[in-house]
């Protein structure tokens, strides 16, 4: 088993699908192989929400009997399994939103975007862990990498998953930073694309205007494919009206026609950054430095942070209306303090907040007349104990959040205690492909 596992955690989408396909495994043996691990390495780490291994090969038997059949040549992720957060509808398996006030509820269709998935060959493997209604620090979930550390926000069990090797790849979704912060502390990588490239119908947000879906992968590439795969126009999701199929794999693995330039921006919390992180980060700026512009972040945008609480809370109330008919227990003080607070936000004081983010969105254009990406640490540290208060996320984090631009977060830098510490790269919004083209380039 020890073999396996190693092997396990060595396998990406590509190397998942040659063993598939040249019959050097069965789905269903391969398959076995990603629940064992589950089973043996989550008695510690606490990261999955639903996990049904029944369920799951079942899936893997309906893949060799489609692949017996030659029914799954242009199948892109067949027999992949791929992990959801907790908030992202899949038929076969409960989804709770995070929290105990929906116990027991079962959605009665995909999500749209796992119904891409699917069509394309993937297996649903199992559903994470994510703070109550993707709100705040994630649960009590421990870090693979060192079990008595954090996992990041919302999110962050999702990339916890990736990094042991249950699964190669996860979609998980942020209003914050949860992407960029639990890549970080995680030591994977963390694509955000741009917003509205991805249907959130059968997701629950609890920001219509800020939640966005992430990806969690091994390489670039995979998660390049992941979010070609899932992106496009969806009848049931309004703000993907318009959006076309894009080939981001094959753009993520051109050369690139000239070497990048970057912007390092220097936010406020710059201060607050923890000093071994900060003196790694500087020690890479000075490796980038015939590259590199370093600038303080423009006035315009540091409210950026107050906007963003401002807007959540205001939609928070709206989001938990969709599932009021499942709710019939008093919320927790955290939600119903949340809730209170939403209800005093005015009409008034929340368009403010939207047309200021719109005009932060636009301040950025001119950055990419000039550099490629912006580049800015993916969280404020490297991951804090379990005992320790959470760490505040970065403020560029919530810019990002913001404006909706495309990001990934690259493990790149160390501790001397060999906890990773992401950098990542920001890039012009709906130009997800040049940005992953960099970040393959800059990580390769």
């Amino acid at each position: 088993m020890s073999d396996a596992v190693i092997t396990l955690n060595q396998l990406d989408v590509p190397k998942i699908r040659e063993l598939i396909s040249t019959g050097s495994s069965s789905c269903v043996e391969l398959t076995d192989l990603f629940c064992q691990q589950a089973t043996g390495v989550d008695e510690k780490m606490t990261a999955l929400a639903f996990f049904h291994p029944k369920a799951i090969l079942r899936q893997a038997a309906l893949v060799d009997d489609g692949h017996a059949r030659g029914l799954n040549h242009s199948a892109r992720l067949e027999g992949v399994p791929v992990a959801l957060s907790d908030n992202i509808d899949s038929i076969d398996m409960f989804s709770t939103i995070g929290s105990p006030l929906l116990e027991g509820r079962h959605p009665r269709w995909d999500a749209s975007l796992v119904k891409r998935l699917r069509d394309d060959g993937a297996i649903t493997f199992c559903k994470s862990k994510i703070a109550e209604f993707n709100l705040g620090q994630s649960p009590e979930v421990s870090n693979p990498l060192d079990l008595e550390r954090q996992v990041g926000l919302a999110a962050g069990a999702a990339a916890a998953l990736v990094a042991c090797g249950i699964v190669p790849v996860a979609i998980g979704t942020q209003s914050l930073g949860s992407i960029a912060e639990s890549a970080s502390y995680c030591g994977v990588v963390g694509f955000k694309p741009s917003s509205r490239l991805i249907s959130q119908s059968g997701v629950f947000r609890a920001s219509k205007t800020l939640e966005q879906v992430g990806i969690f992968s091994k390489t670039v590439e995979d998660a390049a494919l992941l979010a070609e795969i899932v992106l496009g126009s969806d009848e049931q999701d309004p703000d993907t009206k318009g959006v076309l199929p894009r080939p981001l794999l094959a753009i993520c693995k051109e050369e690139i026609p000239f070497k990048p330039n970057f912007v390092f921006l220097k936010t406020p919390d710059w201060v607050d950054m923890d000093p071994e992180a900060k003196e790694a980060i500087e020690a890479l700026l000075e490796e980038l430095a015939d590259q590199i512009t370093i600038i303080d972040l423009p006035e315009s945008t540091v409210q950026s942070k107050e906007w963003h609480e401002l807007i959540v809370q205001a939609e928070f109330t709206q989001a938990l209306e969709t599932q009021e008919r499942q709710i019939s227990k008093k919320p927790p003080k955290r939600i119903a303090d949340m809730i209170k607070a939403g209800s005093k936000i005015t009409a008034q004081e929340y368009l403010r907040a939207l047309n200021a983010i719109e005009m932060v969105s636009s301040s950025f254009d001119e950055f990419f007349d000039r550099f490629d990406c912006i580049l800015t640490p993916s969280s404020l540290g490297f991951a804090p104990l379990k005992s320790e208060t959470a760490r505040p996320s970065s403020l560029a984090n919530s810019l990002w959040a913001v404006t909706g631009m495309p990001t990934i977060s690259l493990p790149i830098l160390q501790s001397s205690k060999g906890l990773p510490l992401g950098v990542q790269l920001t890039g012009k919004q709906f130009d997800d492909a040049r940005l992953l083209r960099t970040a393959r380039w800059y990580l390769y």
